[in-house]
């Protein structure tokens, strides 16, 4: 990427990484290769495979989320500073990332912070906060849609409440 001029003749820095030979391999960790036996692929079984990728021509990973999650898709956290125990240890994606890196993968994760359990602190957090106010507020409470009436599909209530929190993707 060449950069921008700007009036005057003098120049644009522009801090772009360029990217455009990165090949991603997108995991789901849960059905990828298992390592413990449970049934369940898990963190380890990407590192076992990590040459595998390589030689298939990849230089990324894309891991789908790895937050505890009620679901197996793990789209809906529970905890956004931990690994689902069925896929291992902080540790081991720490060794998943150093390992990673000894053969220039690059490694990202699917970040979901737009969708939290029902579990998560947070959403409890909103929900106590109407129940002993009446109205949405408090520390998180804007982190979620919250309504006085049932909008039709995709919106439960908060129990003990007059209101109803947006759960279209549950």
């Amino acid at each position: 990427c060449k950069p921008d001029k700007i009036e005057g003749g003098d120049e644009l820095k522009l801090n772009i990484i360029d990217d455009k030979y990165r090949n991603w391999y997108e995991i789901f960790v849960y059905s990828f290769y298992d390592t413990n036996n449970d049934g369940i692929g898990d963190l380890n079984g990407v590192t076992e495979k990590l040459s595998y990728i390589k030689e298939m021509g990849f230089n990324g990973i894309w891991l789908m989320p790895i937050h505890p999650s009620p679901t197996y898709h793990k789209y809906d956290v529970n905890d956004y500073y931990t690994i689902d125990k069925v896929y291992g240890t902080l540790d081991d994606f720490k060794r998943l990332v150093e390992e990673a890196h000894k053969l220039d993968i690059k490694i990202i994760i699917d970040l979901v912070v737009n969708h939290t359990s029902s579990d998560n602190p947070w959403f409890k957090g909103a929900c106590e906060y109407i129940r002993q106010n009446g109205k949405p507020g408090g520390e998180y409470g804007e982190y979620y849609n919250f309504v006085t009436s049932n909008q039709g599909t995709g919106y439960s209530q908060v129990s003990s409440s007059p209101y109803y929190y947006e759960a279209r993707f549950w």
